[in-house]
């Protein structure tokens, strides 16, 4: 809000990640964060004495006052899709079950048969939401550092000691069709029959479909 009190800056942040830096006047850069995704409703702050970064509950113009945590091994990898159109990229989706807390990425690692990735942003997969991971092999908050094998092979997410927290396996993935949970969090698995919903509930409702033309729904 512009008549908020305090000092308002020109630009807007993104939630979905990037890197904020104050400098002085001669242009030197004095301190920096970078970070990811952001669950809404919460903020970033730091706390004790060593200044580490954490989850906060908003506290502007007041002390920071941390925010409980979801436990990461309760995340799931709930969508991904390995065969992108041209042109595209590939992607992973994250799933955090909790009702009501936020769950950290940072310091998780992703693994495939032939990749291993830890991711290093300051990340957080809302309560009952979701995050999209870009798996394109290039630097960002919101990437990772492999490709998907679209031939078939296995995704792992594992705790920054190497224990496995959640694993799938797919076959030969066919161009553009996303596969996942097909209820969020789910032991289920397969195409998605409503398309690819990254960032989204993998349980939305399928379109009927007018099969012969009448105008009419005939397939749902």
């Amino acid at each position: 809000l512009t008549n908020a009190p305090g000092l308002h800056a020109r630009f807007k942040l993104d939630r979905e990640g990037e890197t904020i830096a104050i400098y002085d006047a001669a242009r030197r850069r004095v301190d920096a964060v970078s970070f990811g995704f952001q669950s809404p409703g919460f903020a970033l702050g730091r706390f004790g004495s060593s200044g580490a970064w954490g989850l906060a509950k908003p506290t502007p113009g007041a002390a920071n006052a941390s925010a409980e945590t979801a436990p990461s091994t309760g995340l799931k990898i709930n969508e991904w899709l390995a065969n992108p159109p041209p042109g595209s990229d590939d992607w992973l989706e994250l799933f955090n079950p909790d009702l009501a807390r936020p769950a950290t990425l940072d310091r998780l690692l992703l693994a495939t048969e032939s990749a291993l990735f830890q991711i290093q942003s300051l990340t957080f997969v809302p309560p009952q939401g979701f995050v999209r991971l870009f798996a394109d092999e290039r630097a960002g908050a919101s990437r990772v550092g492999f490709k998907l094998a679209s031939k078939g092979g296995f995704i792992a997410l594992l705790d920054s000691e190497g224990s496995e927290i959640n694993r799938v396996t797919y076959a030969l993935q066919a161009e553009g069709i996303s596969e996942g949970r097909l209820s969020d969090g789910g032991s289920d698995i397969g195409p998605l029959p409503s398309g690819p919903t990254p960032g989204a509930s993998n349980s939305l409702p399928v379109a009927p479909r007018d099969t012969d033309g009448d105008g009419l729904p005939d397939e749902w």
